[in-house]
This record gives structure tokens, sequence and C-alpha cells, in this order.
């Protein structure tokens, strides 16, 4: 099953100072509830888990993220993570795309 969710957060902070944060991968993680990359193989490969709740069931997922491209000029970031859970039944995938716009003396990040 794909889901799809598009949000725009307004951020208390220079889109200077966002862009900057958007680029620290496990920074990035640590804002997603359940997610912590456990390990960097290099600049653009990680290894991570994440604990979701979905009603009265919970998963946990271990796998690998990568940094498909990050846009300084757009300041936009795209990760792609697949992962399965501890048996190897279940498997779930993320194509994460973010970026910072300027608005005012604060920003948005979508």
């Amino acid at each position: 099953m794909k889901v799809v969710l598009e949000k725009v957060f307004p951020l208390a902070a220079s889109s200077d100072s966002a862009w900057q944060l958007l680029q620290d991968i496990e920074t990035v993680a640590g804002c997603m509830p359940g997610a912590k990359i456990t390990e960097r193989l290099d600049a653009t490969h990680y290894k991570g888990t994440i604990t979701v709740r979905l009603g009265p069931a919970t998963m946990s997922f271990k796998g690998d993220i990568d940094v498909v491209n990050l846009d300084a000029a757009a300041r936009s970031l795209h990760l792609v993570g697949k992962g399965t859970d501890a048996t190897g039944s279940s498997a779930a995938s993320m194509d994460l795309v973010a970026s910072v716009q300027a608005a005012g003396d604060t920003c948005e990040l979508t």
C-alpha cells in the first residue's frame, strides 16, 4: 500500500539555518518519531531503524537510507529508505523529498 503525505511546516528560523540543519541526515532522522540512524557508511549511505505504531500493531524495521539528491541551489533533499522487520516477513520503503523556502525572516519546510 502506498501512502503519500504532503505537508508544509512553518519554521521559526532563517532559511539558511534550516537548510544547514536539513543537510545533517542524523538530525533529520531524529525529527521523525521512532527513527534513528545507527550507522553512517559514507556521505550518502546510512543504516537505520524505525518503529511505527498503527493502531494496536507496532512494527520495527531496520534497513538502508540513501541520499539520492542534495540540491543546495533549490535547498532540497531527497532520501530513499528500504527496510525489513526482524523476521524478514515484512518490508517497508520511504521516498522523502523535503525543501526549505524563505518566508520573510522565517521559512517553510515542505
